[in-house]
């Protein structure tokens, strides 16, 4: 199934189309949401429980993490909830989940973002380390205490699972605000995010899992992302009778002196995806070094000078054509 990429504003207007126009409650959505990260972390890491710490910050995101304590601890663990910031400045359904924590009797501490040194006493004996700070709706750099707690959390012996994605990363690009941590897994929620599969942010995304929170998502991203079974399922299989000229002629124009590599390569990629016959039409000064170079691929010249009926003549009998890999950048490569 292929996969829907979400920028940072589209995962903003799903939210808000739950909420606005379907009435599902965002205390709901971050309840599905913990449970959804809850139950990544148990398959996972089952055997890392014992001492799970959660930070999050006064936002949202942080509003995950305490759900994901109160569930563990239904569980029958005992996490540690850390709040970075002014409790005061909890809000709206995060609040409500952490208020929740301390009427379980679930082990809570808040600390200010400038005291790095007690967020690495909570992290030095941690089993595992959830990371709740920063969510998607960041766009800006982190410095200061947060950058410092952030790093700590990195530094931490224990794997951690981020939450959305991790603190510091952009959802859009996967470019690092300043700091992020590296996650062994990101547990993201309704839909993956495009910087989760961009560089540099998959190599601190981790494995990454989606979460169903119960969205029922109706709009259709601008960028998706395809697996190799789903470029797979686009390929007929072939008939038992099949042979290489009941699979389609592929015509390649292109491949200038110097540059008949570019040709070459995209006459294999053809093969690769299914193509019975591929031809090259490439410049004449360079057909002679192509040949060197093929073996199934077949060649044919183009005309020495721009001429539109004999390079429409080479097209006949075609079922496609690939225009331009390595046609060069001079007078006749332009025409």
């Amino acid at each position: 199934m292929v996969q829907r990429l979400f920028t940072r504003e589209e995962s903003r207007d799903v939210d808000r189309a739950a909420m606005d126009e379907f009435g599902v409650l965002g205390l709901v959505l971050m309840e599905n949401a913990g449970r959804g990260a809850t139950h990544a972390i148990c398959q996972l890491f089952g055997e890392r429980l014992g001492r799970v710490v959660l930070i999050g910050g006064p936002g949202q995101n942080g509003g995950d993490a305490w759900v994901i304590a109160r569930r563990l601890t239904l569980l029958g663990h005992r996490p540690v909830a850390v709040l970075v910031g002014d409790v005061s400045r909890l809000g709206g359904d995060a609040q409500t989940n952490w208020a929740l924590l301390g009427e379980l009797g679930i082990e809570t501490a808040e600390i200010s973002p400038d005291d790095a040194a007690s967020i690495g006493k909570h992290l030095a004996n941690a089993t595992l380390v959830v990371d709740g700070l920063f969510g998607t709706g960041l766009d800006r750099p982190i410095t200061g205490g947060y950058a410092d707690v952030i790093a700590a959390m990195d530094g931490a012996a224990a794997p951690l699972v981020a939450l959305d994605l991790p603190s510091g990363l952009d959802a859009d690009t996967g470019a690092i605000f300043g700091v992020a941590p590296h996650a062994a897994l990101t547990v993201t929620f309704a839909g993956h995010k495009r910087g989760l599969h961009q560089y540099p942010g998959v190599e601190y995304a981790g494995e990454v899992r989606v979460a169903d929170i119960g969205i029922p998502i109706e709009s259709s991203p601008a960028a998706s992302m395809w697996t190799r079974d789903d470029l797979g399922a686009l390929i007929a299989p072939r008939a038992g009778d099949a042979h290489k000229g009941t699979n389609g002629h592929l015509l390649v124009i292109g491949g200038a002196p110097g540059k008949t590599g570019a040709a070459v390569l995209a006459g294999r990629a053809a093969f690769r995806a299914g193509a019975g016959l591929v031809t090259i039409g490439a410049r004449s000064d360079a057909r002679a070094a192509l040949e060197e170079k093929v073996i199934e691929l077949m060649t044919i010249a183009l005309p020495d000078q721009a001429d539109q009926a004999a390079v429409e003549s080479l097209c006949e009998g075609k079922r496609a054509v690939v225009l331009g890999p390595g046609m060069g950048l001079d007078d006749l490569g332009r025409t």
